[in-house]
């Protein structure tokens, strides 16, 4: 277990940071607990404050339930990973509207597993799916007018990808794709408006929020050395690569437009003298503009 934490204030005003990590084994299960906290204050302003907390377990098997046999096999695949994950986290902090001022609270608890196997060569399925609430809680008020209200909403959340990298010669690709899908639902929640010694009840609308996104994001890494002449290579010791990339935002919807951007990525590692060794490198890349950088470094033991 580690933990930490920190405290400065000075004129009034400060922070403070703490988090705790704990791993620990139980009968095979492999869990990790991680809790943050932070606060910041002033004299003219309330306390800002917020603590997220995170439980994720996760355990081996030798083999899955039919309905996630790989698709490529026919078969249950070994060496899969199946875990779950709990998160909490909560906000506070001070609202200032106009001549209304208060306090808005943000509640999160979700539950969600996730599912990690082999696919192909070097290559991993990772799948996830998690539910929760939020809840957020709010109370302004200036000399005249109190409003509250405290919207609960569900939500989901659920993706998957395919990860890793598998080498044929001198070439070696690295997929990088998936998609996921997360949705919080909109409805009607009470709003209370107390003014004048009187109390009046109105219905807030929030509206559903939907977002669909997919990602490719594809590399293929070149090799050089093989390619080049052995006689040349043979008082030589050179590391050179290249790797074109391409990475595009796919579409789901009729509304969405495709969004791609491409580039080179070249390295070249090479000892100068038996204690010198040269790094350098270029990278070029085309989304919105041309992004071109060069890097060149010395590396010398003493």
């Amino acid at each position: 277990m580690t933990y930490d934490a920190t405290l400065e204030s000075a004129g009034g005003e400060g922070n403070a940071d703490a988090f705790v990590n704990a791993s620990f084994d139980l009968h095979g299960v492999r869990a990790n607990l991680t809790s943050t906290y932070t606060a910041t204050w002033r004299e003219d302003q309330a306390t800002q404050s917020t603590w997220s907390a995170r439980l994720h377990a996760h355990q081996h098997v030798t083999a899955l339930p039919t309905a996630l046999t790989n698709p490529f096999t026919n078969a249950l695949p070994g060496g899969a990973v199946v875990g779950s994950v709990v998160t909490f986290d909560r906000t506070t902090g001070s609202v200032e509207e106009g001549t209304l001022v208060g306090e808005r609270t943000v509640t999160s608890l979700s539950v969600g597993s996730v599912v990690v196997t082999p696919l192909l060569q070097d290559l991993t399925l990772d799948a996830y799916g998690a539910i929760g609430v939020v809840r957020t809680r709010l109370d302004v008020a200036n000399d005249d007018v109190r409003i509250t209200t405290h919207p609960t909403r569900p939500h989901l959340h659920a993706g998957v990808g395919v990860s890793g990298r598998t080498t044929y010669g001198p070439l070696t690709f690295t997929p990088r794709l998936g998609v996921a899908y997360a949705r919080a639902a909109g409805g009607t929640t009470p709003l209370t408006l107390a003014a004048f010694g009187t109390t009046e009840r109105a219905n807030l609308s929030t509206t559903a929020v939907e977002v669909l996104e997919a990602s490719f994001d594809p590399r293929v890494e070149l090799d050089v050395v093989p390619l080049l002449p052995q006689a040349w290579l043979e008082e030589r010791n050179v590391d050179l690569s290249l790797t074109p990339t391409l990475t595009c935002s796919v579409p789901l919807r009729a509304e969405d437009a495709l969004a791609c951007g491409y580039g080179l990525q070249t390295t070249l590692e090479t000892p100068l003298t038996p204690r010198t060794t040269l790094d350098a490198g270029v990278t070029y890349e085309r989304r919105t503009v041309h992004d071109l950088g060069v890097r060149l470094g010395l590396e010398r033991t003493y």
